[in-house]
């Protein structure tokens, strides 16, 4: 019997155990379920009434305050850092590039580049350092020698001489491209000819072949010398080449000389002269023969003529000292002037822009033909009008027996007459 009490007594114990055990777990499982439910509305500030005891719901609340709190100073922390690890790099940045400007300022070399990992685009070749100089510029052609005196081209010069004897009718006729010709006569029997080529390039290679290709050409035929230069067809671009002439030659040479680009002087008595140059002026001293002259742009000059003299120009002036003279002058554009003593014939003096001056002797005799356009007409001779005598125009004789007439007409200008002084 008492084994029997106690077997059941300790069954008894066990069963008890058992039944705390499952009640515990169920009573957590409740709570669980319970916390669960209640979390969101907790969350969305709402009551969990009805789910939870208000013990529990108190304690709730509190954990997830907590919770929330402990979530916002990690964040806090999170930030703070960041924010110093940053204040931290500009600092170093901004002594590094103070330091490097420092260097600079001092003259010492500035800082090597910065080397970087990433790799090169595809479409970007990675850039490799090298110590060795960077090439010239290549440049086609061949290297230009320039002049040391600057940037003036270079210039080849050559000088050809030579002598003809001449007869009793001499006779030199000159053609010359881009020079001067310059005649004097005062040789002995011979014509004495000095030409000068030159040839000015950006090389002296360049200079040298602009030379051979000017050719000069001096050539006797019977008492006729004949001086003439030739050019290319075509001039390379860059280059220029002329000739010049130094002549002498007997007194009494028909002379015929001609240039392109260039002045022509005559000095002393030849025969007959015609000049003609396309831009120069054209200057005669001491030749009493007949002058033909005629320049596109230049002045032209007669001193000490005594012939017929025919002077043109398009753009220059016309100045002429002469005795017993017969003289055309034209010009387009510039000034006409005379003084000395006008021969017998017809005087013809014409410009379209430009006034008309003549110095005649005080006791010439002439009849006169003035007209202006725009302008005065002014005499210091008394000349009797023929035809009546206004500012712009004057028309009559002085003197009688007037072998000379005078025409005399500007468009744009005025025309004077004045009387040479006993000085003069």
């Amino acid at each position: 019997m008492p084994r029997r009490h106690s077997g059941n007594a300790a069954g008894a114990g066990t069963k008890a155990a058992l039944s705390q055990n499952v009640k515990g777990m169920t009573i957590g499982a409740a709570l669980r379920e319970a916390t669960v439910k209640a979390g969101p509305l907790f969350a969305t500030g709402h009551a969990a009434t009805g789910l939870v005891s208000a013990k529990v719901a108190a304690l709730t609340r509190g954990a997830m305050t907590a919770m929330m709190i402990t979530k916002l100073k990690l964040a806090a922390a999170l930030l703070l850092a960041t924010c110093v690890l940053g204040i931290g790099s500009g600092l170093l940045t901004y002594r590094t590039r103070a330091a490097e400007i420092t260097m600079n300022l001092s003259g010492d070399p500035p800082p090597a580049a910065r080397q970087t990992d990433q790799p090169a685009k595809a479409d970007q070749a990675p850039v490799q350092e090298s110590n060795e100089p960077a090439p010239a510029t290549q440049k086609t052609g061949k290297a230009k020698k320039r002049d040391p005196k600057g940037d003036k081209q270079i210039s080849a010069k050559e000088v050809l001489t030579k002598s003809f004897k001449m007869g009793k009718r001499p006779r030199l006729i000159v053609a010359l491209q881009n020079g001067a010709v310059e005649i004097a006569a005062d040789a002995d029997g011979s014509i004495d000819a000095r030409v000068t080529k030159e040839a000015k390039a950006d090389t002296q290679e360049a200079a040298q072949d602009a030379l051979k290709s000017l050719e000069v050409n001096m050539e006797q035929e019977g008492d006729t010398v004949k001086i003439t230069s030739r050019m290319p067809a075509k001039e390379k671009r860059g280059t220029h080449a002329s000739a010049s002439a130094v002549l002498r030659v007997p007194p009494g040479t028909t002379l015929d000389a001609q240039t392109a680009n260039g002045a022509v002087s005559l000095t002393g008595s030849t025969g007959e002269a015609r000049i003609e140059t396309s831009n120069g002026a054209i200057r005669v001293r001491d030749c009493t023969s007949a002058l033909d002259l005629k320049t596109a742009n230049g002045a032209i000059s007669v001193t000490g003529g005594a012939g017929q003299v025919k002077a043109t120009t398009a753009n220059g002036s016309v100045e002429i000292q002469g005795a017993r003279a017969v003289v055309t002058a034209h010009s387009t554009n510039g000034a006409l002037h005379f003084k000395g003593m006008l021969g017998k014939g017809q005087q013809s003096f014409h410009t379209n822009n430009g006034s008309i001056v003549l110095e005649l002797p005080a006791d010439a005799r002439f009849r006169v033909e003035a007209e202006t356009v725009h302008g005065r007409v002014t005499s210091e001779f008394s000349i009797a009008s023929s035809a009546g005598k206004t500012k712009n125009r004057l028309s009559g004789t002085t003197g009688e027996d007037a072998s000379t007439t005078l025409k005399l007409h500007t468009q744009n200008g005025s025309i004077t007459l004045k009387r040479q002084k006993a000085a003069d």
